[in-house]
């Protein structure tokens, strides 16, 4: 019969995020999914970019597969400043508080 077996293109490992840890660990097929987790004291940035389970999508140029792109971790205060310098804080928003998994608008009179 012409039904031959042939392996599926798969992503390398993906890399943990700085400050995080990343579960399964090792290669992941064409259509799976790895979950990502910050370290104790560490988040998600509210207003990254990137998915918390980025999935091995087929790379139809390369022939292999390659991750979505995932969310990167940060400390806490880096992003629950209230941010007038976007240059130094770049994933903040200028006048505005980030809280972790809330926010709050700030109104400042001028």
């Amino acid at each position: 019969s012409d039904d031959e077996c042939v392996p599926l293109p798969f992503c390398p490992p993906y890399d943990p995020p700085e400050h995080g840890s990343v579960f399964p660990a090792g290669n992941v097929t064409v259509g799976g999914c790895v979950a990502l987790e910050c370290d104790e004291g560490y988040g998600f940035d509210p207003d990254g970019e990137g998915k918390t389970d980025p999935c091995c999508l087929r790379d139809l140029i390369g022939g292999g597969g390659k991750f979505e792109e995932g969310k990167k971790c940060y400390p806490p205060q880096d992003f629950c400043h209230v941010c007038d310098d976007i240059d130094r804080c770049p994933h903040c928003f200028i006048g505005r508080k980030e809280f972790a998994g809330k926010r709050r608008e700030f109104h400042f009179d001028r």
